[in-house]
């Protein structure tokens, strides 16, 4: 069954807030915006690539917070959200929405900072904006990606011992 829906990613756009301080740095060509809920964007433009817009979006943590029993969900959770799509659309029928569009947009954790990354057209920047706020509000826990991930760590945990590699490390 071929799954696609013509509703919107977002049903309403949400509110947005006020740059409440905006700094620009002359020597590193920045604009800094500090918006009204502490969130801060960092403007670069630059002449190499004028049809590409990169997004690194950060905070520091990552899995290195996580405690012992917390740290496989930790470190399993940006694999399993990125595969299992957003809001009400699974994976499959993301790709096929996204289909044409010029863009990128992942989630991250890592060992000591949590975030988004990607990039996008600036024809399609609205779309990544929008997908970034889903990953952020609405994420999806598909449990056919979560089960195919658990088999796939359990099966290189298995085997592990036969790697010289891994065993050395």
């Amino acid at each position: 069954i071929d799954n696609v829906s013509s509703d919107p990613l977002l049903a309403k756009v949400p509110e947005g807030t006020k740059v409440a301080k905006e700094e620009t740095d002359e020597a590193l060509g920045t604009t800094t915006l500090t918006l009204g809920n502490g969130l801060k964007v960092i403007l670069k433009p630059t002449e190499y690539r004028n049809d590409q817009i990169l997004i690194n979006g950060y905070a520091f943590g990552g899995t290195s917070l996580a405690s012992d029993d917390e740290f496989t969900s930790a470190n399993l959770a940006s694999s399993i959200i990125s595969g299992s799509g957003i809001a009400q659309f699974n994976q499959g029928m993301l790709d096929k929405k996204l289909a044409g569009k010029n863009l990128s947009i992942s989630p991250y954790i890592s060992e000591f900072a949590q975030g988004i990354s990607g990039n996008t057209s600036p024809a399609d920047f609205e779309t990544a904006l929008q997908l970034i706020y889903l990953y952020f509000t609405q994420p999806r826990k598909d449990k056919d990606i979560w089960d195919a991930n658990i088999d796939q760590t359990r099966s290189i945990l298995s085997t592990r011992g036969l790697d010289p590699g891994s065993v050395y490390q």
